[in-house]
């Protein structure tokens, strides 16, 4: 059982192991890796013979990352349970560090196949866990490859990496001997882009010029003191943040960010761009310089500038920077020359719509002028036909030497023409006043003719607030009298109703004369000037229209029927 427990234990250990370190053994072909991407440290003199151990650390297109100071991570090895300082007794230890997440290769240039077998290796984690115990040394480079003038066939130990912020240790020693002969720490440090500085084009032109004549008194002494002080005004604190906000007038459109380091492929830094909260670039290697990412074009808004290394794109450093917009480039500004353009297109649409509306309401006005003078002269037509009749029954009465009658007729067709002429300059008067005077006509009338007549009038109907055209309806009555009735004498009967149907009015006027034939052309001047009186006030109204018909069979009487739509609305 106990051998069983210590194997699990064993084997949870490899498995944490090989959880944290991937490894390559020397079975990796050296000839597989590019070796201008690396650079290979070597602690001692290559002409002693000794054998030391030499690490090949990758650049991807950076030497040096600029953060010596305090950005880096102290490699004094307090690392928790690290005893660094107290198992090493060798003088030729190097502390280097890897801003890589892949392999560092290892190396022994003095030691070859003829020897090796004196030699053995190891490598640890974080000075805690066995990464490959000691073992032998089995591989080495072909003859014919040579690297940093080290002699052909020298040892090659294999590739090993580890995860962020964790170090390896690589130990040479000879075999079955305490001290060592060489070892490597190598530590995979994070890191970020730092900034140097930031220059507009305004500066970077000063500092150009005075790089290009540091010593010409005669160049104006504020732009070298500008100059002088550039750094300063943009330089970053500690932090790596801008030391103060970069706020810049709208006369600039350029901006150039030193990164601190020594790159020396362009494409090892990667960038995106932010405009008030939009991507409007998105991360791209950088295209114009190793060391200063170029931003250019730039229209006022807030911006932040993300930068990263292409090997470690999780860790970024962004800085925010401001452009305001010129006076006339503000939301304000543009909010007023919005709000004055709108005022002006609408005092044009308004203009525009009142021209319209205007020249329709001329067009409307002159034609209504015009009904209304046709509706004027029919009306005055009517008054000679209605006057020319009632002159002929008062003659007739003469005639007849029926004075008393010519006297009662003269009398209250004095009355008629006076009420016909008070009307003659109105369009519409109350229905009542019409009502008055188709009833003195109809007595007037019944002096010559002796017969019967009647006016019934809706109860719903309020006759002095409705409203009806002047001697619309008298033609036709006179008609009824004339053309119907006045051979009947006192068997001859006019009825004359007024109803409300819903919303429109209907009047009525019927008679029990010998009637006409529907198929012959209904004849009489007065008819003819009341249908024209019709048209002309529907072409009036919109609204309100008269509909005049008219219906008679031989022998059994005439009616005419006035329906006056939507007059009661």
């Amino acid at each position: 059982m106990k051998k069983i427990f210590l194997l699990l234990i064993l084997s949870g250990w490899f498995i944490q192991i090989f959880a944290q370190v991937n490894w390559k053994d020397s079975s990796l072909h050296f000839t597989d890796i590019i070796w201008n991407n690396y650079s290979t440290s070597y602690i001692g003199d290559d002409k002693t013979n000794t054998a030391l151990l030499v690490t090949a650390i990758p650049y991807n297109g950076v030497y040096d990352f600029g953060n010596g100071g305090p950005d880096r991570t102290p490699m004094d090895m307090t690392f928790t349970g690290s005893a660094y300082h107290f198992r090493s007794n060798s003088t030729t230890d190097q502390v280097l560090y890897t801003y890589d997440s892949s392999d560092v290769y290892f190396m022994a240039p003095e030691i070859f196949s003829t020897n090796a077998n004196q030699f053995d290796f190891r490598v640890l984690q974080d000075d805690t866990i066995t990464i490959k115990p000691w073992s032998p040394i089995t591989s080495f480079t072909d003859r014919s490859f040579g690297l940093n003038g080290f002699r052909s066939g020298f040892a090659f130990l294999g590739g090993y990496h580890t995860k962020w912020n964790h170090f390896l240790i690589f130990e040479l020693r000879k075999k079955n001997q305490s001290s060592l002969i060489s070892s490597t720490t190598v530590y995979w440090q994070q890191i970020r882009p730092l900034l140097l500085s930031v220059l507009t084009t305004h500066q970077l032109n000063e500092w150009l010029l005075h790089i290009k004549r540091p010593t010409d008194t005669s160049y104006d002494a504020k732009a070298l003191s500008n100059a002088a002080n550039l750094e300063a005004a943009v330089k970053p604190d500690s932090n790596n943040n801008l030391s103060k906000p970069l706020i810049l007038p709208s006369s600039e459109h350029e901006l150039y960010f030193f990164i601190r380091g020594n790159v020396y492929r362009k494409d090892a830094l990667e960038y995106k761009l932010t405009k008030d909260g939009d991507i409007i670039k998105t991360w791209s290697p950088n295209e114009i310089d190793n060391n200063y990412i170029w931003l250019h074009d730039l229209s006022p808004g807030k911006y932040t500038l993300t930068v990263r290394y292409r090997k470690q794109r999780h860790n970024t450093s962004s800085w925010d920077f401001e452009i305001k917009a010129a006076w006339f480039d503000t939301r304000l500004f543009k909010l007023v020359v919005g709000i004055l353009a709108l005022l002006f297109i609408g005092s044009l649409v308004m203009i525009w719509r009142f021209s319209i509306l205007r020249k329709r309401a001329l067009a409307k006005q002159a034609k209504q002028e015009r009904l209304m003078l046709g509706l004027k002269a029919t009306y005055s037509q009517l008054n000679p036909h209605f006057i020319f009749n009632a002159l002929s029954s008062i003659q007739g009465l003469i005639n007849k030497n029926d004075i008393n009658a010519a006297n009662r007729y003269l009398s209250v067709f004095g009355n008629l023409v006076r009420s016909s002429l008070t009307s003659s300059d109105k369009a519409f008067i109350p229905l009542s006043h019409e009502i008055n005077t188709l009833e003195t006509y109809l007595v007037l009338e019944q002096l010559r003719f002796n017969f019967t007549w009647t006016i019934d009038t809706d109860k719903q109907l309020s006759v002095e607030e409705i409203e009806v055209p002047p001697l619309l309806l008298q033609p036709l009555v006179e008609n009824a009298v004339k053309h119907g009735i006045s051979s009947l004498h006192e068997k001859g009967t006019i009825h004359v109703s007024l109803e409300k149907k819903g919303i429109d009015l209907l009047i009525q006027i019927s008679d029990n004369g010998s009637g006409f034939d529907p198929g012959q052309p209904i004849k009489g001047y007065g008819l003819k000037l009341t249908k024209d009186r019709i048209q002309l006030l529907n072409e009036l109204s919109a609204d309100r229209n008269i509909i005049m018909t008219i219906s008679s069979n031989n022998g059994k009487g005439t009616n005419i029927d006035f329906l006056f739509k939507n007059w009661l609305a």
